[in-house]
């Protein structure tokens, strides 16, 4: 989503969009990035999040190759502010 857009009441931390994930009914919404990994050893995840204003956060949980990194909880975040999180 486009800064502006309903979809934030922020602007983006960097840039002008942002993803948005969004679930439907019983289905969860997700969202992918694929990166190489080229020296082996131990990395950090970090990322930037915000709840839709209007609507109820929803816990993100972050995984590489399918193993748990983490979960960004519902409380963690608001519709007025980016929140940054890192994996331990």
């Amino acid at each position: 989503a486009r800064n502006g857009s309903p979809w934030f009441s922020v602007n983006a931390p960097e840039g002008s969009q942002a993803a948005y994930i969004q679930s439907s009914g019983s289905t969860n919404g997700s969202i992918s990035q694929s990166f190489t990994v080229t020296v082996p050893g131990y990395y950090q995840v970090s990322l930037q999040a915000i709840q839709r204003s209007g609507y109820a956060a929803n816990p993100l949980s972050v995984t590489v190759d399918n193993v748990g990194a983490g979960t960004v909880a519902a409380n963690q975040l608001t519709s007025t502010a980016w929140q940054s999180w890192n994996s331990s």
